[in-house]
């Protein structure tokens, strides 16, 4: 299914101010974590929408360690099967240096890895969760990329040992 990923919107937690925007995905890029991972070091954000901000209606581009986590608003389906992946899911809880936040969810380790530890090693700059919980707050979200740079400590929870395919 083709699908005009142009101007995506997506929530960000910027130590602790929230922003809501478009961004823009490149023309053969096919999901948000790629933008998130492609080594530049600002996410530009447009047509922005920011609580305790003077930056509401701009264009803005944040540096990308000072994200703590983004949210993507809508469902983005892509039908690349070259993007699927066997693996399985491990529970993780995530300490937070911005105001200690506790995050749990799932991290998709791919099979061809041999630990949860190669995955939050790996050069990306991003860690993907699905099933998200922010146990200080209670806000819930199906998925989230959390930046590793604000990731204080990581605790490995119970994994489900279903074998999923994801794309």
């Amino acid at each position: 299914m083709d699908r005009d990923l142009s101007g995506i919107r997506i929530r960000v937690n910027f130590y602790g101010r929230r922003y809501l925007g478009s961004i823009r995905v490149p023309e053969g890029v096919d999901r948000v974590s790629d933008v998130l991972n492609d080594g530049s070091h600002f996410l530009v954000l447009d047509d922005v929408h920011a609580t305790q901000s003077a930056y509401s209606g701009d264009t803005v581009a944040l540096n990308k360690r000072g994200i703590v986590f983004v949210q993507t608003m809508e469902e983005i389906i892509v039908g690349n099967d070259t993007l699927k992946v066997e693996g399985q899911f491990v529970g993780v809880e995530a300490e937070m240096e911005h105001d200690g936040l506790k995050i749990r969810g799932s991290v998709f380790i791919p099979s061809q890895v041999a630990e949860a530890g190669d995955v939050l090693n790996d050069h990306r700059d991003f860690l993907n969760m699905r099933d998200v919980e922010v146990t200080d707050t209670g806000e819930t979200y199906p998925y989230l990329a959390l930046c590793k740079s604000q990731v204080t400590a990581i605790r490995i929870l119970a994994p489900d040992t279903l074998p999923v395919v994801i794309s």
